[in-house]
């Protein structure tokens, strides 16, 4: 017996970028692939921000599938079940030619997400894109 998955993206694909506005189509497909008993999965380039777990936790997905793969989330047991951590000697070069550009750097660990050398600007559109301001 097979058994189905469907996997998705987030901003654009299961809501419009910048609205957010879920839609009651995309509620209630999810709402069939759990009566049909089909997996539903989250796929973003985002960490599990906390917008992100409350969309999963609408749509049915238990697993998400954070950072373009980088870290996978349980969305139920509310721990990582994989993260792939950066070298911290390759994190030091991108750090130093961050300050070196005065380039901004929007980085995250599970729980903590930081800003470095961020305009106003962009301070305010991640905050608001991320729904997120304890950076």
């Amino acid at each position: 017996m097979k058994k189905w998955a469907v996997f998705s993206d987030v901003d654009g694909t299961i809501y419009p970028f910048p609205s957010k506005n879920l839609t009651e189509t995309v509620k209630k497909r999810c709402q069939l692939l759990k009566e049909e008993n089909v997996s539903f999965f989250i796929n973003t380039g985002n960490p599990p921000l906390d917008k992100i777990k409350k969309l999963a936790t609408k749509l049915n997905s238990r697993y998400l599938i954070c950072s373009n793969g980088a870290l996978i989330y349980d969305n139920e047991a509310k721990s990582a079940l994989h993260v792939e951590y950066m070298d911290k000697d390759q994190a030091k070069k991108i750090f130093d030619l961050s300050d070196k550009l005065n380039q901004t750097l929007y980085y995250f660990g599970i729980d903590q997400y930081y800003l470095k050398n961020a305009s106003k600007e962009v301070y305010d559109f991640l905050s608001d894109f991320c729904e997120y301001s304890d950076w």
